[in-house]
């Protein structure tokens, strides 16, 4: 295709209701009232003299659309939203993933990548769906892989809970221990506050006072 284009010229125009308001001393208004002879002028020289050159303009070929293969969905797009964000996070081959949960191997999967791991566990009709498709396994969209993979490995959410428990032992055991220790010394310190046995026994004696002839009178402590 050929495309012709020609030369403009650059100026502010003058609308017809500007020159209407303006006063009519001014050349736009004296050649509106006796316009300029057309003959005057070769239109066809000047069309020359400004025309730009002619561009061609490549046709692009018409492009065929490869049509690659449909993917199955066997899972609802936000399930497989979430399943696809915290496996791309991992950053590891689903076999791989899958044998370290097998082995509930720490070293390959910290305790926020197994959380990440455990939101993401298929429901029973996720399972249900996985193990009902007889087509061509290429064929699945990567969470229903991912799925079909993780669904190899027994008890994986057990695996699991079992390695996260292994991460939050050590934190929890520690933070139990400082409590049974503060526990133990506040107990102690009880026992040997001198300040704290005359309190009790004036308390003893005042509670005796004030229940004189009384059931809870005449106390040896309480």
């Amino acid at each position: 295709a050929v495309v012709s284009t020609q030369s403009t010229g650059a100026w502010e125009k003058i609308k017809t209701n500007e020159l209407k308001k303006a006063s009519d001393k001014n050349i736009w208004a004296e050649y509106c009232s006796s316009p300029l002879d057309m003959k005057l002028i070769d239109f066809d020289t000047l069309e020359e003299m400004f025309a730009q050159p002619e561009k061609k303009v490549a046709e692009k070929p018409a492009e065929q659309k490869k049509k690659g293969p449909v993917l199955v969905s066997l899972l609802d797009p936000k399930s497989s939203l979430g399943v696809n964000l915290v496996t791309k996070n991992l950053r590891m081959p689903f076999d791989e993933i899958a044998s370290a949960i097998a082995t509930c191997d720490m070293d390959h999967l910290n305790n926020d990548q197994i959380n990440g791991l455990l939101k993401i566990m298929p429901e029973s009709t996720d399972v249900e769906a996985i193990q009902n498709y007889q087509g061509d396994p290429a064929l699945l969209g990567e969470a229903e892989k991912f799925y079909a993979t993780l669904i190899q490995v027994p008890e994986y959410t057990l695996r699991l809970n079992c390695m996260k428990f292994g991460y939050e032992f050590r934190p929890m055991s520690e933070d139990l221990g400082r409590r049974i220790k503060d526990t133990l010394d506040a107990g102690h310190a009880i026992l040997n506050s001198s300040e704290l046995k005359e309190l009790m026994h004036i308390l003893l004696v005042f509670g005796n006072f004030i229940n004189t002839g009384g059931f809870a009178g005449n106390a040896v402590g309480f």
